[in-house]
């Protein structure tokens, strides 16, 4: 079917198309740490407005420290994700032969993270948290999907172990 295709020379992958493909997949870390970020922080807001409007003996819930505090750990690790997918973008732009440390990084956090932050918004969320008028399951079926996509947390940390403090590091 392809046999008579014309292919300019430009356009092809050079050798076996390996340094291309690397290139992509760290574009793919950076821009799905990215993402996670950004489902993690909306994880983030949701809770907050549900503890801030839903009442329990006649105060808000999140007045009680037992969901305060946790929200405050979600906003703390949504920030360091934050910081981390921030330098892979930066890495990316400015530097990109040198931006696979900083991309490994930021999706190692963030596939920490979201996760996290959506076991801990459905259970702030009670039972409300997983039916279908509460959009909290939905974040967390695509946190587990993003965890796994393109190598989970452990996967980059043992890469970046071997990288970074040699190969029987990791």
């Amino acid at each position: 079917m392809f046999e008579d295709a014309l292919v300019p020379a430009t356009a092809r992958l050079e050798r076996s198309g390996a340094s291309t493909l690397h290139r992509v997949h760290v574009q793919g870390f950076a821009a799905l740490a990215a993402e996670m970020v950004g489902g993690a922080e909306s994880t983030l807001v949701m809770t907050r407005d549900y503890a801030i409007a839903r009442k329990q003996f006649d105060r808000q819930i999140g007045a009680f420290q037992a969901v305060k505090h946790p929200i405050v750990d979600m906003m703390i690790g949504v920030e360091l994700a934050r910081t981390h997918a921030l330098a892979a973008a930066a890495a990316l732009d400015h530097d990109p032969d040198s931006a696979e440390t900083p991309a490994r990084m930021a999706k190692a956090m963030a596939s920490e993270v979201y996760p996290a932050a959506v076991r801990k918004a459905v259970q702030l969320h009670g039972g409300y948290g997983f039916t279908w008028d509460c959009d909290a399951h939905f974040y967390f079926k695509r946190a587990l999907w993003s965890r796994a996509m393109l190598g989970d947390g452990a996967c980059h940390r043992r890469y970046l172990a071997a990288e970074l403090l040699g190969p029987g590091a990791a």
